[in-house]
């Protein structure tokens, strides 16, 4: 290439992600995209401890109060597209997300942002003819991708309901691997999936 330019590329992290999307596309789920900007009480709605995951980043002139903040979770957007869908008579919903959320801390200009993944099943409605899933087809998923990304000496370990209080007790676990904790997989609570209809 002219003048030492180099030809464009993804990074590590870039062509990671797209393995993970392309992994849960061929596990049969659907990527959808949804909004950054969310109502401030969606943390304390879906039930989940606002510890480790900054301060809320506000809107200075927010459009609406469901738009006020940025968001720290992309749990509660997924929520959200499924009661959109299941509010239109789709219930075999199997959806991904792959998105950025955001916190701030005390001293810094901007706000610190990371990616996360996070998927979401529905079982079917009592008049569909769909295979419903259970706690074991995710993490049959979740083991899939871990071992499209390599990651060895993968466990699942059951979580206390304390320790993860927007999911339901006994159908929750943690994703471990190398003595760090990956992420989890489980059923919403009730109560978290009544907040979001």
């Amino acid at each position: 290439l002219p003048g030492g330019a180099h030809a464009g590329g993804r990074t590590p992290d870039q062509q990671r992600i797209e393995l993970m999307a392309q992994t849960l596309r061929a596990c049969g789920l659907n990527e959808t995209m949804t909004y950054s900007l969310v109502s401030s009480d969606d943390m304390e709605k879906l039930g989940m401890p606002e510890e480790g995951r900054g301060e809320a980043v506000e809107i200075i002139n927010p459009m609406s109060g469901e738009q006020s903040v940025l968001r720290r979770s992309i749990i509660p957007g997924l929520l959200r597209s499924v009661a959109y869908n299941q509010s239109r008579g789709v219930f075999d919903i199997q959806l991904f997300e792959r998105g950025v959320v955001f916190g701030a801390a005390e001293g810094r200009k901007s706000p610190k942002e990371r990616t996360l993944l996070a998927g979401s099943f529905t079982l079917p409605g009592w008049n569909q003819t769909a295979q419903p899933i259970d706690f074991f087809d995710a993490k049959g998923i979740v083991e899939n991708l871990m071992r499209e990304l390599c990651v060895q000496k993968l466990q699942f370990k059951a979580l206390d309901p304390d320790e993860a209080p927007w999911l339901t007790p006994g159908r929750a676990a943690s994703v471990i691997a190398g003595g760090r904790v990956l992420g989890w997989v489980g059923e919403i609570h009730p109560l978290a999936c009544q907040a979001f209809d």
